[in-house]
Parts: structure tokens; C-alpha cells; sequence
């Protein structure tokens, strides 16, 4: 690893930069004081501004060291402090650094904290030289996984009654993200709908609710669905995507803009013929982008997504059925025409 230390670093919305002693009231009022913020942290919410002020100065004074990694997170528009996040229990052995954070409750629900996870971990992995970076939460906060999944990292297990907090002894859930596994983020490229970033990422059994929305957006798009067709769709995602994606044999990619589902690709690995597994081959289908977001290239950034994860898996060709209109965007990916409305992509080439 090339350790570099605390540097400032920018998203579309937010600043993370070194503390200062100044920043003690501001850090006081909006999380160390919040018993909200700290309802899962190994330490109780703090008693008076200069508690914060004297754990500021142990930090700062930690800056000298460049193995230390502590940002304050700011708004860029406005400039206010709502909070933390850092990279600590660095491994060198195996290239791991923690990541560890705390967001004011008053910005919950906004995606400033994935968005903040997402520029920490790019950060590491491509000039720090990090191989895995990873994070924990209690399973009674599952915010806290909801940030690391939109982030890209990826659920590895559960530790039973592994660490201690405020609530007493508690299992700790891990998520983890290695060198090249980090699906890519990009900034919008025009078009209708919101101008912030979309977040490409893994569905996880958690998202059943934004993938069946988008699934019946999705299916509907000839035609608006009556109460009972909308709850057949539902219904038959419910019963089958949780336990395919625990599975391993579906693999579905979201696209989200604030923290709302944008964009879907689903990818098949479980081709049967004849009662036996055809393997190993996918089929890409429900490639869904809402139309306030379209023109942005969400379609493509999903469906790379699945082919990336594809690869990683060992998938050697992808098949997928497509309207002339969107052949193009497939033929860009890599994917060749077979007999139409067919196309393939070979993973081998």
C-alpha cells in the first residue's frame, strides 16, 4: 500500500476533509450529542461540547501519522458538518483497511452517506493500493447494510456476538469490497429526471421491494396493469427473487438516484433444458430504465454490471433477446447479432 493520509476529497454533493478544533460545536450539535446516532456505537453520546472538542484534538494530533485516514464530511452546498467517516484497523499484511462512520440523524435518508462510503472506498482501492476494504454492522441497524450494499460492498456474513455497544454484546454483519470489485458509478450524461449521480450496484433479497417496483413498471409498459395483474407480478417476485439471489443462480443490478430505484437489468444463470442446468451460460432480461431517467445511459451501466459479475463467476457467454431500437447499446457492450431479435456476447473472447 502507498499510504497517503487524510486528503480532501469531493463528490457531486459533498466535501470530506481533515477536522479542525473549530469544528467541535458544529460536531457536538449534529451527531456526538444525537442518542440516535450512537444507539449502535460502542460509545454513549457525549456530554457537553468539550468532550468533542478534546476527542478532536486527539484526532488532529493523529493526522501526523499518514497510515491515519478521518474525514469530516461537509455539505458542499451549504458548507455544514454532518459527519464522520474514517478507515482505521489497517492490516498491511493483507492490503485491508476498516471503514468505520456516523451520520447526523437529521441528513438520514438522503444517500449523503453512501455517497460519502463510495468516495472513501474508490479511494483506497485505486491510490492507497488497498485489496479489501471492509465494514460491520449490528444486525438491529440495518440502515447500516443498506449503506454498504448501495455503496457496492458485498454481504460476506454474520459474526455471532462479536463486539459490544450500547446495547449490549451483538452479532456483527460483514460486508467487504476487493480490488476491482467495485462497480462503477457514473456521473449523468444528460437527458430528463434528476441531475445527481446514479449508484450502480448488486441487488441484495433486502431490495425485493425497488426490484418489484421496477418489475412492474417493466411489465406494464404496453399497458397499465389492473389491481390483480399487479399483484400476480408481486406476488411471483416475492416468491422466487429472495431465494434465487441467496441462491446464486439470478443476479440482478439496480441503479438508483437518490436513493431511488432508476434502473434494473436481470441476469439468469440458471438455464435449464431437459431438467438439467445449462451451464455456464446467462440470459440478461427485465432491462428496465424509468422514463424520467432515461438518457443518462442507466440501461448500459446495469446490464455492465451484470456482465461484470458474470465474468467474475466464470459465465462464459450471456444471451438476451432485443427490439432493434436497443440493439445498438448491446452491440456497443460487445454483444452480436445471432438470428433476430437474438444476440450473444461471448465472455471467452
Amino acid at each position: 500500500m502507498c499510504e497517503t493520509g487524510t486528503v480532501t476529497l469531493t463528490t457531486p454533493r459533498l466535501t470530506l476533509r481533515r477536522f479542525t478544533l473549530d469544528d467541535a460545536p458544529a460536531m457536538y450539535a449534529s451527531w456526538t450529542s444525537d442518542p440516535k446516532v450512537t444507539t449502535y456505537l460502542s460509545w454513549s453520546p457525549h456530554p457537553s461540547v468539550q468532550h468533542t472538542r478534546a476527542l478532536l484534538a486527539g484526532w488532529i494530533a493523529e493526522y501526523a501519522d499518514p497510515t491515519v485516514y478521518r474525514w469530516g464530511i461537509e455539505l458542499a452546498s451549504s458548507g455544514d458538518l454532518i459527519g464522520s467517516i474514517d478507515a482505521r484497523n489497517s492490516d498491511p499484511a493483507i492490503d485491508l483497511k476498516e471503514i468505520g462512520y456516523c451520520l447526523g440523524s437529521r441528513w438520514w435518508g438522503r444517500g449523503y452517506m453512501t455517497e460519502a462510503l463510495r468516495s472513501v472506498i474508490t479511494y483506497l482501492l485505486d491510490r492507497v493500493g488497498v485489496n479489501r476494504v471492509e465494514a460491520a454492522h449490528d444486525p438491529r441497524n440495518p440502515a447500516s447494510g443498506r449503506v454498504m450494499a448501495k455503496a457496492g460492498m458485498r454481504y460476506e456474513g454474520t459474526l455471532r456476538a462479536a463486539h459490544r455497544n450500547s446495547q449490549g454484546l451483538g452479532d456483527s454483519m460483514i460486508w467487504s469490497t476487493l480490488r476491482g470489485e467495485l462497480l462503477p458509478s457514473e456521473p449523468p450524461s444528460g437527458g430528463a429526471g434528476s441531475d445527481a449521480p446514479a449508484t450502480v450496484r448488486l441487488a441484495t433479497p433486502d431490495d425485493l421491494d425497488a426490484v418489484t417496483e421496477l418489475r412492474l413498471a417493466f411489465t406494464g409498459r404496453f399497458g397499465t396493469l389492473d389491481a390483480e395483474q399487479r399483484a400476480a407480478v408481486a406476488a411471483d417476485t416475492a416468491d422466487h427473487l429472495p431465494d434465487r439471489l441467496r441462491g446464486g443462480d439470478l443476479v440482478v443490478a439496480l441503479a438508483e438516484v437518490d436513493d431511488r430505484p432508476a434502473a434494473v437489468a436481470w441476469l439468469d444463470l440458471g438455464l435449464r433444458f431437459l431438467g438439467r442446468t445449462v451451464g455456464p451460460i446467462g440470459t440478461l432480461f427485465n432491462v428496465w430504465t424509468e422514463p424520467d431517467h432515461r438518457g443518462r445511459g442507466l440501461s448500459r451501466q446495469v446490464v455492465r454490471a451484470c456482465l461484470v459479475e458474470a465474468r467474475r463467476r466464470g459465465v462464459r457467454r450471456v444471451d438476451l433477446r432485443a427490439t432493434a431500437q436497443a440493439q445498438p447499446m448491446y452491440a456497443r457492450l460487445g454483444f452480436r447479432p445471432t438470428v433476430y431479435p437474438a444476440m450473444r456476447l461471448d465472455l471467452t473472447d
